[in-house]
């Protein structure tokens, strides 16, 4: 019975014991993106990639291009023209509808895929282009009537 009440209160016998209730004082802490994981870290500390700025409504059709930013037209567009576009491992997105034959204007640095150049846009088409990088790729989604 004397070995059975030791163990109960933690004397005597083996078992476990010691250890901390402090987070602080513990060794071999986790770690994301080898930052390890102590005191209150934000996602920047962390190296994490926020959630992207959304521009819906846009009305200008010469910018400037931010990375991390989804830009979305809801009239369609008769021109479009860029005269920078950050250069960044985070993704640019743009959404938008023709409503004339575009020939788009790039002055910014931007790599195009396929021949190099920017494109030429058709009348009523739903396109999205997507930057990363410096590359610049872009798709059709249809046509609008």
């Amino acid at each position: 019975m004397i070995i059975l009440w030791n163990k109960i209160k933690g004397t005597g016998g083996s078992g476990g014991g010691g250890g901390t209730t402090d987070y602080a004082d513990l060794s071999n802490k986790p770690s994301i993106n080898s930052v390890t994981l102590s005191g209150n870290k934000t996602s920047a500390d962390l190296n994490l990639v926020s959630a992207p700025t959304v521009l819906t409504d846009q009305t200008s059709t010469s910018m400037a291009l931010a990375g991390n930013t989804i830009y979305k037209w809801t009239n369609a567009l008769t021109s479009l023209s860029f005269a920078s576009a950050e250069v960044s491992d985070l993704e640019t997105v743009l959404y938008f509808t023709t409503g004339s034959p575009i020939q788009f204007q790039d002055s910014s640095s931007l790599k195009w895929g396929g021949d190099g150049s920017a494109p030429s846009l058709e009348a009523n088409t739903i396109y999205c282009i997507s930057i990363r990088n410096g590359l610049a790729e872009y798709d059709t989604f249809g046509t609008v009537s």
